[in-house]
């Protein structure tokens, strides 16, 4: 009889491993959706023919949807400059309404054939700091830039940078606020600090 119940106590507990290894597999899957990183072909092949799976996965590719359709709003709208670039080859992804503005106002739009960030703007050097900072910590704060726009000509842009994951790949996303007239404003108070206004001639 002991016996019995030890064996009916070993099969529950080897159903409720069962059970919790098929949970945390479908959880991991889950979470690699809602990540939009790609997902594990093992468990699609597994639960794929499932109709509670098919609901399941119906819903979070429902609500991912609708939560990337508000980022993109948001995103938009957004009052600064804004860019997604890949982090690898910098090849530009996505740009809001600020920027579009930003870069026309400048003299050119940017949708006649700009399509990687080095053909923009980025100092290599900075761009190479500015990823190293990015894959070490996942954020770059205010770093100032020289920017070089469609028409050939500096200005200075202070960049913050996120890195980002989209379907699992590393993408940068950037805000570039242009600070040209205030690194110019700061080099008149420099100069008139140093030399009188009216004679010109340099303070002692």
């Amino acid at each position: 009889m002991a016996k019995k119940r030890f064996d009916d106590e070993s099969e529950s507990c080897e159903g409720k491993i069962m059970l919790n290894a098929e949970i945390r597999e479908l959880i991991k899957y889950l979470k690699s959706i809602v990540a939009e990183e790609k997902p594990d072909n093992d468990v699609l092949e597994k639960y794929g023919n499932d109709p509670d799976f098919i609901e399941l996965n119906e819903m979070i590719g429902g609500i991912r949807s609708a939560c990337k359709k508000h980022f993109e709003m948001i995103f938009d709208l957004f009052p600064d400059p804004t860019i997604i670039t890949t982090m690898e080859d910098g090849k530009l992804v996505s740009y809001n309404r600020a920027f579009h503005k930003l870069i026309t106002t400048r003299g050119k739009n940017i949708m006649t054939g700009v399509t990687n960030i080095h053909d923009l703007y980025f100092e290599l050097d900075k761009r190479d700091q500015l990823i190293e900072e990015l894959k070490r910590t996942g954020v770059s704060e205010n770093m100032e830039i020289m920017v070089n726009d469609v028409n050939g000509e500096m200005f200075v842009g202070l960049v913050s940078a996120q890195a980002i994951s989209i379907e699992g790949e590393a993408h940068i996303l950037s805000v570039i606020r242009d600070i040209t007239a205030i690194k110019r404003l700061e080099e008149e108070i420099k100069k008139l600090s140093i030399k009188d206004k009216l004679t010109q001639v340099f303070n002692r």
